[in-house]
């Protein structure tokens, strides 16, 4: 029912998204700066949606095969479905996202998926928000669940060689608080909690809080899952971070978007 919301919302979103994603539009800049190859024969972008990482993304990479995925029916969508569910390309060299994944229904399945997909030495580049966005309009949003950075990177360190990541948070002020509030619409995003008068009218924010965050991720046929799996988190963490402490840092951007 949600992914079918989401679907819906989207699609009604459709002729205000461009003008309000502000914030997205940001985050899709960001990630596009992580794109270090000039070059790339197949690509998938997941969650295309209008185009703000794609149009990014065509200035950014030469390639032979672009395969854009969205699970609504937007122009430029060639691979209409569920990313979950769908079928992926196979052997892509690169596999992108912005500000989708953390509407997966399973994060770690699809990330086995995408690694399945993805060729020796391909890459695996995505932003999405994690636990603690949007925590001003919660009431509003009880059914959505944003994981932590840290799930989202333990999982992935299963399979990957996770080269950078970082969190970052992001405020957007508004004239009133109903501004605040129209985001949603204007973005399509689905509100699943409550909707009554009396919780509109008790809002009184004039910001919202975007916590988001970015992997790059590389598949490499001498990365072993199993020596990884039986080492202790802590020293692993303890080795990154003394190691790679300038690769995986925490950003704050606070400011109007």
């Amino acid at each position: 029912m949600l992914k079918e919301n989401i679907r819906e919302h989207a699609l009604k979103a459709k002729p205000t998204y461009d003008k309000h994603a502000t914030v997205h539009k940001y985050i899709a800049t960001s990630l596009v700066e992580l794109v270090d190859k000039p070059k790339y024969k197949y690509v998938l972008e997941i969650g295309c949606g209008t185009g703000l990482l794609t149009e990014r993304l065509k200035e950014k990479i030469e390639y032979e095969t672009l395969y854009l995925n969205d699970i609504a029916e937007f122009d430029q969508v060639n691979l209409l479905g569920d990313i979950d569910y769908i079928e992926l390309p196979k052997k892509c060299n690169l596999i992108i996202s912005s500000s989708m994944l953390h509407w997966s229904e399973n994060l770690e399945k699809l990330i086995k998926k995408i690694h399945k997909n993805l060729r020796q030495n391909g890459e695996f580049i995505f932003s999405l928000f994690v636990e603690g966005n949007l925590e001003e309009t919660k009431q509003f949003n009880q059914n959505i669940h944003y994981r932590t950075f840290d799930e989202i990177l333990d999982i992935l360190s299963k399979r990957f060689n996770v080269k950078l990541s970082y969190s970052e948070t992001i405020e957007k002020r508004f004239p009133s608080a109903l501004d605040a509030l129209r985001e949603f619409k204007n973005l399509g995003i689905p509100g699943t909690g409550t909707h009554n008068i009396k919780d509109i009218r008790s809002f009184q924010e004039i910001k919202l809080t975007y916590q988001t965050a970015y992997f790059v991720a590389k598949k490499e046929k001498h990365f072993s899952i199993k020596k990884i799996a039986l080492r202790p988190l802590s020293a692993l963490r303890a080795k990154m971070n003394k190691s790679q402490q300038l690769r995986h840092a925490q950003k704050t951007s606070c400011g109007v978007l």
